[in-house]
């Protein structure tokens, strides 16, 4: 009568059991195999003991190692660009960027309203890569000049206006631009009597030329 053999089928990491065990039993001399899984956030390393053989008159034991899929922590850095005036107050809100520690960045002025970028002032790391450390950019500008526009003085045309409303409503101004002097009417009476006596004087003549010729 043949013998019933026990295999145990381990699965660990660390000497930890990550997966159920799996016990065959067959008869010494029968050959047996061992399966290696596939265990979900581990990576096989290697098996201890024999995966596949006979039956011997021992117990046998066959571990299958893995170790745990570890994802590698990706590293990222900031780069943090500020935009201030000349004298170090902020103009615009900060623009904030991020990536992978080394790889590359670029950041870029901006067009503010009031304002013109200082070119002798650039930052020094414009680009550059992306670190552990936060980075800081700062791009500096100078005000603009405003001309300032003059404003009407409102209280010299009030002035002016109540002097003219003042000379149209002088009704004394008004006659004495409308009223006749006295000497114009007096050389206008001469010239109506040096007309009247022109008039009479060709009546006459015209009379006497005509009584002449029926004579």
């Amino acid at each position: 009568m043949k013998q019933a053999i026990r295999l145990c089928q381990n699965y660990e990491d660390k000497g930890k059991n990550i997966s159920e065990d799996v016990v065959i039993t067959g008869n010494i001399g029968e050959k047996y195999t061992t399966e290696q899984k596939v265990i979900e956030g581990y990576v096989f390393k290697e098996v201890q003991g024999t995966p596949s053989r006979q039956f011997t008159d021992r117990e046998q034991t066959v571990t299958y190692i893995y170790t745990k899929n570890v994802t590698p922590v990706v590293e990222t850095g900031r780069v943090i660009t500020k935009f201030v005036d000349d004298q170090g107050k902020k103009i615009h809100e900060d623009v904030t960027a991020s990536g992978k520690v080394r790889d590359d960045y670029k950041t870029n002025s901006l067009d503010i309203s009031g304002y013109t970028l200082e070119q002798s002032k650039l930052p020094k790391n414009v680009t550059g890569q992306y670190t552990k450390a936060i980075q800081t950019v700062t791009y500096v500008y100078t005000k603009n000049n405003v001309i300032p526009i003059p404003k009407p003085d409102n209280h010299l045309d009030t002035s002016e206006s109540s002097k003219d409303n003042g000379k149209k409503n002088d009704p004394t101004s008004e006659n004495k631009n409308t009223l006749p002097q006295t000497g114009d009417n007096e050389g206008l009476s001469m010239i109506g009597i040096i007309s009247g006596l022109f008039l009479i004087l060709g009546t006459i003549v015209m009379i006497l030329f005509k009584r002449n010729r029926q004579d």
